[in-house]
């Protein structure tokens, strides 16, 4: 009969006919017409209370089966009764033996106490058992910190974080690592707690440090406390002067933290890139004025080599490529400089560099003296079309014109001039000047790499030069200066990756500006004469060279420089 009523549609007299069947069949045999008085009732006659009824009773009898407990997920979700929806979700995950899968049923379950039923306190709790079994399970963490900052509890949600972190960590996912982290600092700042969030964002950045935002806000943690992280505020500061140095709001951070660490001369070379900037109050401008030298560097002191390598050179500039450098220079000098006599000068005609001399000769002098260098043979020509040359010579000199030797000459710029030209003699930098082309010098740099790995392959068209690089050092670097030249290369050859030979030469250029700032002791006047200089003058376009420069006159090796040279803001003559 239940067949024929079936085939014919009669949904009613179907129902009657199989509730009558129930009080005839086993109870395991129940089963399946329990399922089909359901499916009847909510698909055939629209009756979801009868459908409930009919389900309800199967589970009675077989109370974990999950085919009458997802029927039952089907109906109440269909019929908004939030509160049985839920505790069917969860009596379907205590069936599942998979914890992630049961982690979905929980964060389910946990979805509709929060956003149906507005029962946070059950769907936090929900969702931390969730986590519990699957730190890793999607938006199950944010939702969770999100539920515990409505109610107040912002440890509870830090302790999320925290266990999803350690999660990921676990995991070997890092990507996922610097988003919580945020949210960690987040949290923490929202409880004033400032060591805290400085710790997160720390190490949030130390994973990503390309985040400009994480940079940033990292620098306004370090300054909102001074005293504890005086060191980082001033270096966080000095990071976002690297992106724009052009921005006023570095300057005035630092303008701060010196003040408050009693720094005056990190106070006046801020004031000073201030007032370049024209973002300078009047008291700031008045300090700058006020603690102004009348002069260029005037000091007894000397740059020290540790102090060339940690303060003054540029970073780009790798020791063990100047090593290289340093060390076959003499070869170098040998093959590709004539006699200094040979160019028509004569070395009792070298100009007086004394106290007595005027122009770029003094300046020159005193920048030797500073910069810890011995003074190059310099002549003067008359018909040298500008102030100074350096000349390629054996000995290495320098050539100054009339206008070098002036006395109009300003003091400031000339030892700007003075000591940018003389940072090239450095042994080591001299390379730079000495071999004017990059593919010249990078193949001396492989013909002396090639010495003691012979192994090396050398570019089709570097194999002319290096070949003849080569064999010049082949015969003239033996014994005890081969085994020098071992260390810095082996170490490039530890290393393993390819030489930056052109950052190399940027930083030496740049390496000459720092010195000829350091030696004027004026910002403005190494501006301008870097602003009048043509491009070509070196490797480094003007607008970069002037980025360099504000840069440099705020950053604490300058400062570190200036105190150890004893010429910071608070010793020697000021102006009035």
């Amino acid at each position: 009969m239940a067949h024929i009523h079936e085939e014919r549609e009669e949904w009613h007299e179907l129902e009657r006919t199989l509730e009558r069947n129930l009080d005839r069949v086993e109870p395991d045999s129940r089963l399946g017409l329990y399922m089909k008085l359901g499916e009847i009732a909510s698909r055939r006659l629209g009756d979801a209370d009868a459908a409930a009824r009919r389900y309800l009773a199967a589970l009675a009898e077989h109370p974990k089966e999950r085919r009458v407990l997802l029927k039952l997920l089907e109906l109440y979700s269909a019929g908004k009764d939030w509160t049985r929806l839920v505790d069917v979700i969860l009596e379907i995950a205590e069936l599942v033996s998979d914890d992630e899968q049961q982690a979905r049923y929980l964060h389910a379950a946990a979805r509709v106490a929060a956003q149906e039923l507005d029962d946070k306190q059950r769907a936090v709790e929900l969702l931390e058992r969730a986590l519990a079994l699957d730190p890793a399970l999607p938006d199950a963490a944010s939702e969770a910190v999100e539920l515990h900052q409505s109610l107040g509890d912002v440890d509870a949600a830090v302790r999320v974080l925290e266990l999803q972190l350690r999660a990921v960590s676990r995991d070997g996912d890092r990507k996922q690592a610097p988003a919580i982290l945020d949210q960690l600092a987040d949290l923490h700042l929202s409880q004033l707690r400032v060591e805290d969030a400085i710790t997160a964002t720390e190490a949030a950045y130390q994973l990503a440090p390309e985040s400009e935002r994480r940079g940033k806000l990292l620098a306004e943690l370090y300054a909102s406390e001074p005293t504890r992280y005086a060191s980082q505020a001033v270096h966080a500061q000095q990071e976002l002067l690297r992106e724009d140095p052009y921005r006023p709001e570095p300057y005035e951070t630092l303008h701060a933290l010196y003040s408050e660490a009693s720094q005056p001369d990190g106070v006046w070379c801020v004031c000073q890139a201030l007032v370049l900037l024209h973002r300078a109050t009047p008291r700031q401008e008045a300090f700058f004025r006020l603690h102004r030298r009348p002069g260029p560097l005037a000091t007894s002191a000397h740059v020290t080599d540790d102090e060339w390598w940690a303060l003054l050179m540029h970073p780009g500039a790798d020791p063990q490529v100047t090593g290289v450098f340093r060390l076959i220079q003499p070869s170098m000098v040998t093959a590709r400089t004539k006699a200094f006599e040979k160019f028509g000068y004569r070395f009792d005609q070298r100009v007086d560099t004394g106290s007595d001399a005027q122009g770029l000769a003094l300046a020159l002098g005193n920048a030797a003296n500073v910069l810890g260098m011995s003074l190059p043979p310099i002549v003067h020509d008359a018909s040298l079309g500008g102030a100074i040359s350096l000349l390629r010579s054996n000995p290495g000199a320098i050539a100054l014109g009339d206008a070098g030797m002036s006395k109009d000459l300003p003091a400031r710029q000339a030892a700007f001039v003075a000591a940018a030209h003389l940072s090239y003699f450095r042994p080591g930098l001299y390379a730079r000047y000495l071999i004017p082309t990059r593919a010249a010098l990078k193949a001396w740099l492989l013909a002396a790499i090639k010495l003691i790995a012979p192994r090396l392959p050398i570019a089709a068209d570097l194999e002319g030069p290096t070949e003849e690089a080569h064999r010049i050092l082949a015969q003239e670097m033996v014994g005890p200066a081969r085994d020098q030249l071992a260390e810095p290369v082996s170490e490039l050859l530890r290393r393993g990756a390819m030489v930056d030979l052109a950052r190399w030469v940027n930083a030496i250029d740049l390496t000459a500006d720092r010195a000829g700032l350091l030696l004027s002791d004026d910002l403005a006047s190494a501006l301008a004469l870097v602003k009048s200089s043509r491009d070509e003058a070196t490797s480094v376009p003007i607008a970069e060279r002037l980025k360099h420069l504000y840069r440099y006159s705020v950053s604490s090796e300058y400062l570190s420089l200036r105190a150890h040279l004893r010429v910071d803001v608070g010793r020697g003559p000021l102006e009035s």
